[in-house]
């Protein structure tokens, strides 16, 4: 093999390193364009699983005052209802003795 073929392979050899550099930095390229994709979509996901969090929290919170409300009406009710049993007793028991 003289210097001319070696030359020549040597030559090919870097070409095809050129070409395989240049489809490494296109690749590169389009990794990094769908990474900055995905956390843009993971960064929206994030925020409406934020959101979705403030929206359970205030839930929860409403639900919780809104039993408390609940147990103090109930509570209301029996003792109104104690009273209208009482007085309904305290009048049998004066028509009983008349």
């Amino acid at each position: 093999m003289n210097a001319s073929e070696q030359f020549e392979r040597i030559e090919s050899k870097i070409r095809r390193l050129f070409d395989l550099v240049k489809l490494l930095r296109s690749d590169n390229a389009s990794l990094q364009d769908e990474n900055l994709k995905l956390k843009e979509v993971i960064a929206q996901r994030d925020t409406a699983i934020r959101a979705l969090q403030v929206q359970v929290e205030r839930a929860s919170n409403a639900l919780v005052k809104q039993r408390r409300e609940e147990s103090e009406q109930s509570e209301k009710f029996k003792e109104q209802i104690d009273q209208y049993v009482k007085e309904i007793d305290k009048r049998i028991e004066l028509l009983a003795n008349n």
